[in-house]
């Protein structure tokens, strides 16, 4: 089994990075990544801004589990996202110009990141991002178990993927932006078939019946950003 030491070395090999690029990218001192590659020091406080660097999940990094690769090395998807690089943590504002969010955010040590295992995240695409639900405008007045494992409340975190619209179906939870507004919403997406002029319709549904529906349509315009692929509850934030 591989040490912190050796996948440290590995990683920052297949990026080719210099000891003390690796170092300016992470935000640390050259002295903790020689140390940490040494084995002078096992363990540092830094390990996830470094893992967010090597584009690496900080569990491979600090313990080897769930390796990204069979050979032990980070790997990229067909669309040059790394696998083993969490999705982004936006708001839901920051959600309704997602691109402008990466460029910003991207290349930023202290951005949060929801961490999931590299075998989840070859599954995602470039375009994948989360954010914490801010309100109860998802969570079921249904009180019955299997209600509420299919409902969702404030500060669960939410993964979606932009690039998931062809598995959009009538029931997906989608996050949507309607026309007009700065910010996006999560609802439950229902379709209504089309118009009178053969325009889609669908509808944008809420589970808590305190909120309201919006129909989507020609004269009131939306745009799916995203269909929901995963939901980390409790403690996710890193």
């Amino acid at each position: 089994m591989s040490t912190l030491n050796e996948r440290l070395r590995t990683a920052r090999k297949a990026l080719g990075l210099t000891q003390k690029e690796l170092a300016d990218s992470a935000g640390v001192s050259q002295v903790t990544i020689q140390h940490l590659e040494s084995g002078r020091n096992n363990s540092s406080k830094k390990l996830l801004q470094i893992a967010v660097a090597l584009q690496v999940s900080v569990d491979w990094l600090a313990a080897g589990d769930d390796s990204p690769g069979n050979t032990g090395t980070p790997t990229r998807s067909p669309l040059g996202s790394p696998p083993a690089l969490a999705p982004l943590v936006l708001t839901f504002k920051q959600a309704a110009t997602p691109q402008a969010a990466f460029e910003q955010l991207n290349n930023s040590p202290s951005a949060e990141r929801a961490f999931l295992s590299p075998r989840s995240l070859k599954h995602f695409s470039a375009h994948a991002f989360a954010v914490y639900m801010e309100d109860n405008s998802m969570r079921s007045r249904d009180d019955r178990e299997h209600a509420l494992l299919n409902s969702w409340q404030e500060d669960d975190l939410l993964v979606f993927d932009g690039t998931s619209l062809g598995e959009l179906t009538p029931g997906s939870p989608v996050i949507a932006l309607v026309h007009g507004s700065d910010t996006t919403i999560f609802r439950k997406y229902r379709d209504k078939g089309v118009d009178h002029n053969g325009e889609p319709t669908y509808e944008l549904i809420p589970l808590n019946e305190d909120y309201l529906s919006i129909t989507v349509s020609a004269k009131n315009p939306a745009t799916i950003m995203g269909v929901l692929r995963t939901t980390l509850r409790e403690s996710h934030r890193l």
